[in-house]
């Protein structure tokens, strides 16, 4: 566990929406990445997981299926900036305790790690994230 993991879901990440929830999460690693960079979400929340292609993420004041992500390297996510994961579910009221259990991974393309002759594959930072929050 990183020094930034406790942050990427705070006390007051989770909404409700009229068609669901909207998570802010904010990135564990130290400087911007391009949203392409967002390449592992693994997110439970009380205890249903919720598939990456239910998602949709919000960044910039932008609106992007999961599935888009891997071509944006112009967008990018800055380290101060919440990046908002938008959940389709029911159950969504003010005041409601829910446990998010969220897996993140940063494909960080600065950093290649492996076998030099196989090319590599840039470093995927991994964060975990336990916690129950109170829905605004």
């Amino acid at each position: 566990m990183g020094p930034l993991d406790k942050d990427v879901v705070r006390g007051d990440a989770l909404s409700a929406t009229r068609d669901g929830f909207a998570l802010a999460i904010h990135s564990h690693w130290y400087r911007a990445l391009p949203l392409t960079s967002l390449a592992v979400v693994d997110l439970t929340l009380d205890g249903d997981r919720v598939e990456p292609a239910e998602l949709t993420v919000e960044a910039n004041g932008k609106t992007f299926a999961f599935a888009e992500l891997e071509e944006l390297y112009d967008e990018w996510w800055f380290t101060t900036d919440a990046a908002t994961l938008r959940i389709p579910r029911s159950g969504a009221a003010a005041g409601g305790r829910h446990r998010v259990e969220l897996d993140l991974g940063l494909s960080i393309p600065y950093l290649i790690v492996g076998d030099k002759a196989g090319g590599g594959s840039p470093l995927l930072a991994s964060s975990h994230t336990d916690k129950t929050v109170v829905c605004n």
